[in-house]
């Protein structure tokens, strides 16, 4: 490790942090239910559990689980996550108070469109929702309380939101704003050339060392012996017989009804004189009485263009998609009779019924492939419970992984390394992180109770080595150490060439010469709008930052960019934006942006009203003690 965690974080990249760590988090969209002892918050009376703000903390911390992260920007994340819960607790009380509600059916309606719980033909499927609680561990009540929260939310704050709205003033400063374009010549330091330039001795090298003692560290871990329950592995172990399935369809046929189907076949006789209509299909009906070809007449004289070709064929329907005089007239004959003529609001109509499927269960064979995956799943789910129990049994009179491992029969696993950031077997996984690295698990020689890592996966661990943080040799990080000198050097060097190219020109050398005298490299030269893709955003946002100069003159701007250039820059010249020459889409977008930015800053303050009259008591053990990620 090259530097220590809290020199990793400072400068440019701790700004960038603190920024984004330093804005009140989200709070919609996200229910957590938890048992808990104490609590984090009191909101108007009502409490928010230490497992509630925990849960929500971890939540939080996924998003920087590629960095250790100092104990004190853990503090202010806990405290940006606690904020964010008493808001949404105080938005949650004024909606009740206000009698706010989004209607179940709405709820059910949202939850029925999810693409997570279709079927490949796109509609609902009620054993893959159900199948999506389990796994993420939610029950109906849970997750249809929290949609229907979530929904409630969502739609106060877009109602609040669709009230703002943009003055004639307003919008044409924000045009010139958003539209305006600056003159400015440009260049660049680049570092990557500096630090190539640089060196580093072996005695810089040792004093960079000596002068870090708490520096280059190797991260603490563990080595871990486990036993391991997982429901996919106990899913090769199931295999259903034909007598399974054909019994689990007798208790489930009741699900799989169908209505009484009829096929049928139809002449439609179509005619402007009715007279003539009904008499040329009583003359059709007597020659099929008399036995001509049912299906040869139809073909020859029906109206109907879908089924003349194919004889008058109907195909199959049920009683609801048959109405009138047609549908009453197939659903009171007998199979095979001919009947007719029958009026309807399309002609005249002669009728033969072909088959009748009778009502009740769907076929086994039609509805196998579902009962055989259900029954499936919920014998796994069995067997996986099963096989927890016993593992929770075993583990009651096993003094070691080894008679652990006999009794449950199942194998003992190894991992190496396992640190506080994570590593295999388990991820980033903050249930196996908290239970590994609990002090009482790391300071005892003791079986660990039964993880349950997610709904699917369980662990029982030992750990059998315990190697604590630890300074890397000199001979190890020497390389390191080399490039971070000489990358320090270059940033000296880089600063100091900007500064002297910067009080070159405030002394009245011209900026391009003295630039390219200084090795710099030009990067922009002209004007540039606020949405150019050249330079970089961080460029942007400082040229377009730095006050306008005076007439006749300019003004010299410095800054680092990303990867640790320095860009100097003289800016010459600001050209408001110009509306008119915009075309009409595009203004017309950037109104209603600027409505959106009114509205979220409506919401905002709506939000911080509530906070502000709200009667908040924070518990301070809430922070005090020394959290999971320490």
């Amino acid at each position: 490790m090259l530097q220590t965690i809290r020199d990793r974080f400072t400068g440019k990249f701790a700004i960038g942090m603190l920024a984004l760590i330093g804005v009140p988090f989200a709070f919609f969209g996200i229910n957590y239910n938890f048992i808990d002892s104490g609590y984090a918050a009191k909101v108007n009376d009502m409490e928010i559990s230490r497992g509630e703000l925990d849960q929500a903390f971890r939540e939080e911390m996924q998003q920087y689980a590629q960095y250790e992260l100092p104990a004190e920007y853990r503090q202010i994340i806990k405290k940006n996550t606690l904020e964010g819960l008493i808001q949404r607790r105080l938005f949650d009380e004024y909606m009740i108070k206000s009698g706010y509600r989004v209607g179940s059916d709405v709820v059910t309606s949202a939850i029925q469109r999810v693409p997570e719980f279709l079927d490949e033909n796109g509609k609902f499927s009620r054993p893959k929702y159900d199948e999506w609680l389990q796994i993420n561990g939610f029950t109906h009540k849970q997750f249809e309380s929290s949609q229907q929260r979530s929904m409630e939310r969502s739609q106060l704050q877009g109602a609040i939101g669709a009230t703002a709205f943009v003055t004639p003033t307003e919008y044409r400063q924000y045009l010139s704003l958003v539209l305006e374009q600056r003159q400015v010549v440009a260049v660049k330091f680049e570092m990557a050339k500096l630090a190539e330039a640089s060196t580093a001795s072996p005695e810089e090298i040792e004093a960079w060392y000596n002068d870090r003692p708490d520096e280059f560290l190797s991260p603490e871990s563990v080595d871990l012996q486990y036993v391991e329950v997982r429901q996919d592995a106990t899913a090769q172990s199931v295999n259903l017989s034909d007598e399974e399935i054909a019994d689990y369809y007798k208790s489930a046929s009741a699900r799989y009804l169908q209505d009484e189907q009829r096929r049928a076949s139809h002449i439609l006789i179509v005619n402007e004189d009715d007279a003539a209509a009904k008499a040329q299909a009583e003359d059709l009906l007597a020659r099929i009485n008399a036995g001509e070809s049912f299906e040869t007449l139809a073909k020859e004289y029906s109206a109907d263009g879908g089924s003349a070709p194919q004889g008058g064929d109907l195909g199959f329907s049920t009683r609801s998609q048959q109405v009138g005089s047609l549908g009453g007239a197939i659903f009171s004959m007998t199979e095979g009779e001919v009947r007719g003529p029958i009026k309807s609001d399309f002609g005249y109509h002669i009728v033969r019924l072909d088959e009748i499927k009778a009502g009740g269960p769907l076929p086994l064979e039609q509805v196998r492939p579902e009962l055989v995956r259900e029954l499936s799943e919920q014998r796994v789910a069995d067997l996986y419970r099963a096989q927890i129990k016993k593992l929770s049994d075993s583990l009651f009179d096993a003094k070691d992984i080894a008679q652990l491992s006999a009794a449950s029969g199942l194998p003992i696993e190894e991992a190496k390394g396992y640190t506080r950031n994570g590593g295999e077997p388990f991820g980033t996984n903050q249930a196996a992180i908290d239970a590994v690295f609990d002090p009482i698990q790391l300071n005892s020689d003791q079986l660990s109770e039964v993880i349950e890592l997610d709904a699917s996966r369980s662990v029982v661990f030992h750990i059998s080595k315990h190697n604590p943080a630890s300074r890397q040799a000199l001979a190890d990080v020497s390389d390191m150490i080399a490039a971070a000198i000489k990358q320090d050097k270059a940033g000296m060097a880089i600063k100091a060439k900007a500064d002297a190219l910067a009080v070159a020109v405030r002394g009245g050398a011209d900026f391009a010469t003295a630039a390219k005298e200084a090795g710099a490299t030009e990067v922009v030269n002209g004007f540039v709008p606020r949405t150019a893709e050249s330079p970089s955003e961080v460029v942007l946002n400082s040229i377009f930052a730095t006050a306008k100069p005076a007439q006749g003159s300019a003004t010299i701007g410095r800054v680092a960019d990303q990867n640790g250039d320095y860009v100097v820059f003289s800016l010459t010249a600001v050209a408001p934006g110009r509306p008119e020459a915009v075309a009409q889409e595009e203004l017309d977008a950037a109104k209603k942006r600027l409505a959106a930015q009114n509205g979220s800053a409506d919401f905002n303050s709506f939000i911080a009203d509530l906070r502000s009259k709200a009667k908040v008591d924070i518990s301070d053990d809430a922070f005090a003690e020394q959290d999971f990620f320490q």
